[in-house]
C-alpha cells in the first residue's frame, strides 16, 4: 500500500493511519516533498517504520525536472533523487521509483540524450545502495511527457542498459492514456517488477489533469478481472502496491478498506482457478 492515500498528513501519522488499518507493507511516497524532505535524517524515518512493525517494499523518488533544467539545477535535480536512494535503502527498500522525465519531445536540446545520461547515473548510484531502479510508465499530460508508451520506456531501458532497471506499471495512467491496461502489461514484461493499483474514469481530454483520479480498483472503468488474469497468465511475482488517493465522497478509511477488498477478491477468485499470484 501507498502512503499516497495520506499524501496530506505528515509520515508519521500517514503510517499510523495504514497499520491501523491492517497495511504491513508500504511503498513511501516521497514524489511531491510532502511526506520526506531531502534535509530529514534517514534513520529518524527509519525509525517511524520500526515503531509501526512496517515493511517498506519501495520507494517513490521525487518528481524532478532532470532534463531541460540548467547544469547547476540539474546536478541539483539528481543529488535530490540520490539522497532519496540513500533513504530508500535506510529503510529497507527493494526499489526506488522514478518519473523520467516529462520535457524531452524538443531535440534541439538534446533532451533523450540527457535522460539517457542521467538514468544511467542514477542507476549506478541504485546499484551502490543495492536497489532496483524502476521507471514509470506516466500520464500524458502534454505532448512532451515522456514515458506513457511502452516503447518509450523499453527504449529507455535498452539505452542505459542496466540490470537494475527495471519498470512500474502504473494501471491508472495507461488508462488515462487511452492504452488498455493488460496490453501494456504484457508489453513490458517481464521488465515489471512492480505494479501501481488505482483506478478512474478514462482520459479526460478537456481536463487531461483530472483524469488521474486515484480511485479504489472498481470504483473506476478499468476492467479488473481481464488485468488479474493477465497477471495470472503471466505469472507475476513483484510488487502490488495499491495507490489509490484521498476522495472528496469518502474517508481514506474507506477507500482503504474498499481497495484492499477489491484485491483480495481478484486474488481468491485467481486463486479458485489454481493461479497463484506471489
Amino acid at each position: 500500500m501507498s502512503t499516497y492515500l495520506y499524501n496530506h498528513l505528515p509520515l508519521s501519522a500517514a503510517l499510523s493511519r495504514l497499520a491501523a488499518g491492517g497495511v504491513s507493507r508500504v511503498e513511501i511516497f516521497g514524489g511531491e516533498y510532502t511526506h520526506w524532505r531531502p534535509d530529514e535524517d534517514p534513520e529518524q524515518l527509519r525509525a517511524l517504520v520500526v515503531e509501526r512493525r512496517l515493511q517498506v517494499t519501495g520507494f517513490h523518488l521525487p518528481k524532478e525536472e532532470i532534463v531541460l533544467a540548467s547544469e547547476p539545477k540539474y546536478r541539483d535535480a539528481l543529488d535530490r533523487l540520490k539522497r532519496g536512494l540513500r533513504v530508500a535503502s535506510a529503510v529497507g527498500a527493494s526499489s526506488a521509483v522514478l518519473h523520467a522525465g516529462y520535457e524531452v519531445a524538443d531535440s534541439r536540446y538534446g533532451a533523450r540524450e540527457r535522460l539517457v545520461e542521467a538514468v544511467a547515473e542514477l542507476a549506478a548510484a541504485a546499484d551502490r545502495e543495492h536497489l532496483d531502479l524502476l521507471l514509470e510508465n506516466l500520464p500524458r499530460f502534454g505532448p512532451a511527457v515522456f514515458g506513457h508508451s511502452a516503447d518509450e520506456l523499453l527504449s529507455l531501458v535498452e539505452q542505459v542498459a542496466s540490470p537494475r532497471v527495471g519498470i512500474c506499471f502504473d494501471t491508472g495512467h495507461a488508462l488515462v492514456n487511452g492504452h488498455d491496461p493488460s496490453e501494456s502489461l504484457k508489453r513490458l514484461f517481464p521488465l515489471v517488477k512492480s505494479i501501481h493499483l488505482s483506478d478512474n474514469h478514462g482520459p479526460k481530454p478537456d481536463n487531461p489533469f483530472a483524469s488521474d483520479e486515484h480511485l479504489a480498483p472498481g470504483d473506476g472503468v478499468l476492467d479488473w478481472d481481464a488485468f488479474f488474469e493477465t497477471l495470472g497468465a503471466l505469472g507475476y511475482s513483484g510488487e502490488l502496491v495499491l495507490e489509490p488517493g484521498a476522495q472528496a465522497n469518502m474517508s481514506e478509511e474507506v477507500v482503504l478498506a474498499r481497495s484492499i477488498a477489491a484485491v483480495e477478491s481478484h486474488w481468491r477468485r485467481l486463486a479458485r482457478k489454481g493461479t497463484r499470484l506471489l
